[in-house]
């Protein structure tokens, strides 16, 4: 397998460079506040580099860094979203039958744990997974 510089070569050639007339006008006018989000996640240098200029050969950093946040952020995004069809299908059912009050006191503890723990070490969100 190739270095990294050599697939992000071939990444920019065969799929960026085709796709950005039509990627360019989108990337440019993003809402502020999804444009904001992605400059405080990549910092100004890598947002500049993947989202304003979508080249991935600038700074060969950015992607990875880029890849690591998004994952840590669906990680934190989605397991906080996995316990709404079980709490949905309990308020349906009006009863709590079979769900152990201990195992949700001690998930609950363990959560408000870690999340302060995050909070006060002022790590970035996307770490408290």
């Amino acid at each position: 397998m190739g270095s990294l510089q050599q697939i992000l070569e071939i990444l920019q050639t065969n799929l960026l460079n085709p796709l950005q007339p039509y990627l360019k006008p989108i990337t440019s006018a993003l809402p502020e506040p999804v444009d904001d989000a992605l400059l405080s996640l990549l910092g100004e240098h890598c947002h500049s580099t993947l989202i304003r200029s979508l080249d991935v050969t600038a700074d060969p950093a950015c992607l990875p860094l880029a890849v690591s946040k998004t994952l840590g952020v669906a990680i934190v995004t989605f397991s906080a979203i996995v316990k709404v069809p079980q709490i949905l299908k309990l308020l349906s059912s009006r009863s709590s039958a079979g769900v152990s009050f201990t195992s949700y006191a001690l998930e609950t503890t363990s959560l408000l744990i870690t999340l302060a723990y995050n909070a006060r070490q002022k790590f970035p969100f996307s770490t408290y997974g």
